[in-house]
Parts: C-alpha cells; sequence; structure tokens
C-alpha cells in the first residue's frame, strides 16, 4: 500500500514495522558501525535502530535462540531483588572494563522501573548507570531493555543512550514493542507444549542477570535453614556480562518447628 510504512523482516521469526524517526542498519552494517566505535557488537545480533537526529541513541537488536521461555516466571521476582542483581552483574563486568581502561560502572537506580506486558508478551526495563567515579548524574550514557518473547526465540532490543533521552522519552520503549510483532505460527501463543522445545536457560539469562537472590527470605536465615541452588545450564552474553545461576533460600519451615520446640 502506497504510503505505509516499511517493514523489516528479522529472519523468518518476527517484523518490525519502520514508522517516525526510525531507521534499520542490517546487521553487517550495524557491526562494523560497532567496531568503528569500540562498542559490544553481539554475535547473535540481528540488526541495528538508530533515529534521524539523535546521533547518541542507538538500539541493538539480538535473536536469542534456545527454544520457548515462560514470561509468568516474572511475576515471582520482587523488583528490589532484580535491582540488587543487576548491580552486581554491572559490578562484575568492571573488570574487563578497567582491563581496557574504561572506568568502572555502578548502576544507580530504576530509570524505567520493569513492566511485564502480558498482553504483547514483552518486559522492559531500565536502570540508571554512572562510572564510579564521577556524580551520579542522569548525563551518562545507560541501556533500557526490550525483551519479547515468542514461540522458538526471544527478541533482545538495548537502547543506548544519555540516560536523560531513556527517562524522558518512554515512548521510545513502547514503541518497540508496539512495532515488534513475531509473524504467525512463531507468536508466543503457537506454543505446543510436550511438542515444541523449551529454553534450558530459562528467564534469568535474558534479564541480563546470574541470579537473582531472594533477600527477604535470606535476612532471617539461622544456623540449621535449609538452602537449595538450582542450575541453569548454560552461559548468556548479555552487553558482555556472564549469566547462568539462580539460588532460592527457604529456612522458615525449619526456624518455626525450633521455635516450636523451645
Amino acid at each position: 500500500m502506497e504510503g505505509a510504512p516499511a517493514r523489516v523482516a528479522l529472519r523468518d521469526q518476527a517484523a518490525f514495522r519502520l514508522t517516525g524517526a526510525f531507521q534499520f542498519i542490517p546487521p553487517d552494517a550495524a557491526r562494523r558501525y560497532l567496531q568503528a566505535y569500540e562498542r559490544y557488537a553481539p554475535d547473535d545480533m540481528v540488526g541495528m535502530l538508530m533515529q534521524a537526529g539523535r546521533e547518541e541513541w542507538h538500539a541493538t537488536i539480538r535473536m536469542v535462540r534456545g527454544g520457548f521461555v515462560d514470561t509468568n516466571a516474572f511475576a515471582k521476582i520482587e523488583m528490589d531483588d532484580f535491582l540488587r542483581a543487576l548491580r552486581k552483574t554491572i559490578d562484575a563486568q568492571n573488570k574487563e572494563r578497567v582491563a581496557r581502561d574504561l572506568p568502572p560502572r555502578e548502576g544507580v537506580d530504576w530509570l524505567i522501573p520493569p513492566k511485564h506486558d502480558r498482553d504483547a508478551r514483552a518486559i522492559v526495563w531500565s536502570v540508571l548507570t554512572s562510572n564510579k567515579s564521577a556524580l551520579r548524574d542522569r548525563d551518562q550514557v545507560s541501556s533500557a531493555f526490550v525483551a519479547l518473547f515468542g514461540r522458538e526465540v526471544q527478541i533482545v532490543v538495548e537502547i543506548v543512550a544519555p540516560a536523560t533521552i531513556i527517562h524522558n522519552n518512554p515512548q521510545d520503549v513502547s514503541s518497540i514493542v508496539e512495532l515488534m510483532r513475531f509473524v504467525e505460527g512463531k507468536r508466543y501463543q503457537d506454543f505446543l507444549p510436550g511438542k515444541d522445545v523449551v529454553s534450558a536457560d530459562g528467564l534469568l539469562p535474558l534479564l541480563g542477570v546470574a541470579a537473582i537472590e531472594r533477600r527477604s527470605w535470606t535476612d532471617d536465615l539461622g544456623d540449621g535453614d535449609t538452602i537449595v541452588a538450582l542450575a541453569l545450564g548454560g552461559l548468556l552474553a548479555v552487553g558482555g556480562g556472564a549469566l547462568g545461576i539462580v539460588l532460592f533460600v527457604d529456612g522458615r519451615r525449619d526456624k518455626a518447628a525450633r521455635n516450636r520446640r523451645r
């Protein structure tokens, strides 16, 4: 149709509708661009978005294969625990940053609090990051993430821009959720239980964390409490971070039993 927005196919899985100021950069050109500026170019990148008039704004598009991921698990995550886990991930990346003569960074607070859009099967979030040696302000470069879930793959979009732009333009994130669509047969709702492959890595690697420790439980633990560790197989790089384990800790029943015996 004449005048209709262009649609960019992302392999055989999804399509992005180009509207407004969005411009799509194919993967080879996107990789050259990132390498020219000594920025991280993910191996699973399928393209990049840029915006006319915003030279300091870009977004990488990754396609993560491995199978279906149930987004309902996100409802069990406490946001304070999630923020602590992201801070640990950022801190773990500092060793590599220092080796490259880059200043260490820290996670400060939410720029965009995490939200799960159950209709679109998308999770969005953004953390204000700052150089440890600098004043905490909203002029430093940060990232916002959009994770969209399909039947076979997940699409993770990382927006990189000054924190003020991310904070003042939440429509950038909501627009990506609205404009990205899995093709029929590849959508989240097309998943066939018992037939389709389910991801062995689960949800956490897609959120950019190695583990989420439920501090609300561990604060009350004492001697004799039970700690159970569940390992998630595989490692996945998200922005250069190493990912993989989730801990669930619960000793409350043991503690209650001890109290009754006293």
